[in-house]
């Protein structure tokens, strides 16, 4: 337990505390465009999640950066510095598997020659020649 978190504890009432029979509301935050697919561009900005509120929890999400543009998210990442993962140094559109059926095959010839480990782990299972599945990788 964190030190912030044994102080916050520390400043709650001991005796029949109330605040474990409050309600909790959370609000899950996610980074979702909607210029990224067709279903996305349907999302709401702000949505009740039904399947994951329950009795004890109401769960809202909350789409931020749902309008912008992918030339708006980098021109915020530069303007802030946020660090963001070299994958897309290496040309990925989008960061996910390096077997994404999604991206372009000149960018994944790129991705996985920069990434040989990954690509002949893969090759590797889907020849059989090893002891493993490729979705235990």
């Amino acid at each position: 337990m964190t030190q912030l978190v044994r102080e916050r504890l520390s400043t709650l009432p001991r005796k029949n505390p109330l605040w474990l029979n409050s309600k909790v509301r959370l609000l899950n935050c996610m980074g979702m465009r909607a210029q990224e697919s067709p279903k996305r561009s349907k999302l709401p900005v702000l949505a009740f999640d039904k399947s994951a509120s329950n009795g004890r929890r109401e769960v809202w999400n909350w789409l931020p950066i749902h309008a912008w543009t992918v030339d708006q998210v980098w021109a915020r990442i530069r303007e802030t510095g946020v660090p963001h993962h070299f994958a897309y140094d290496l040309g990925m559109p989008r960061l996910s598997c390096c077997f994404c059926i999604f991206a372009p095959v000149s960018v994944l010839i790129g991705v996985n020659y920069a990434k040989v480990d990954c690509m002949t782990s893969k090759l590797l299972s889907d020849a059989g020649l090893c002891g493993f599945e490729f979705g235990q990788v």
